[in-house]
């Protein structure tokens, strides 16, 4: 007699494997993947037939599927968890908020042996569509729409004493770095952390139109603690 093999169950994932995967309670039934070129016509009055067309670049992949989540036949099962940890990834990280480039997490959608492009949420469209007599969703289903990422740069070498924030902000005239720490931080008192992460001797001279490198939160504070040592 033949046992019958259980259907691999698939899941999304943060891609740098932080938190738990959400493991889907029932596959998909389809996942589209759709992927663009954009092409520019050279209109030619004479043309008979299609004009020549140069190709002016790519666009990123979506990948588009529905959910769907039911804890009707299974008690273990939380469909309010299974949406709150979509809508969790569909916001920016707080490592995201404190490197000054706020991001939702990469998700990679993980399924058997195929691994799909790393992308991230571009839209939920959420439906409950039974709930419990205490007013609990218990079963919901989920429309979701993702976008491929492009390949991130690579991590700075630590040992070359570089900063990791990304960002910069133009000096305007009457700013001074008080004020712009307190726009970036939150805290004017992180000003020295500028002035360290851009070799400014002089605050009081900086010039309006200055373009200034604004270090993530954690360097501000590690830079701000070597100035007062």
């Amino acid at each position: 007699m033949t046992s019958m093999i259980p259907p691999v169950r698939g899941f999304l994932r943060r891609q740098d494997n932080a938190g738990l995967p959400l493991q889907f309670h029932y596959n998909p039934t389809t996942v589209s993947v759709t992927k663009m070129a954009n092409w520019n016509s050279h209109g030619q009055r004479n043309a008979r037939r299609t004009p020549q067309q140069e190709y002016t670049g790519g666009r990123p992949a979506t990948l588009t599927m529905k959910l769907l989540f039911d804890a009707t036949d299974d008690f273990a099962r939380s469909v309010p968890k299974a949406i709150d940890t979509l809508m969790d990834w569909a916001v920016p990280t707080s490592e995201s908020i404190d490197n000054n480039v706020p991001q939702p997490p990469v998700l990679v959608l993980q399924w058997g042996a195929e691994s799909y492009f790393p992308c991230r949420l571009k839209r939920l469209r959420i439906r409950y569509t039974i709930f419990n007599a205490a007013g609990t969703p218990v079963r919901a289903t989920v429309d979701v729409s993702m976008v491929e990422v492009p390949d991130e740069p690579g991590p700075q070498n630590p040992t070359s004493g570089g900063i990791s924030g990304r960002r910069s902000v133009v000096f305007d005239a009457g700013d001074s770095l008080p004020a712009v720490a307190y726009r970036e931080y939150g805290n004017p008192n992180l000003w020295r952390a500028l002035a360290e992460a851009n070799g400014v001797d002089d605050p009081l001279r900086l010039r309006p139109g200055t373009s200034l490198l604004v270090p993530s939160r954690s360097d501000a504070t590690r830079l701000s603690r070597k100035s007062d040592a």
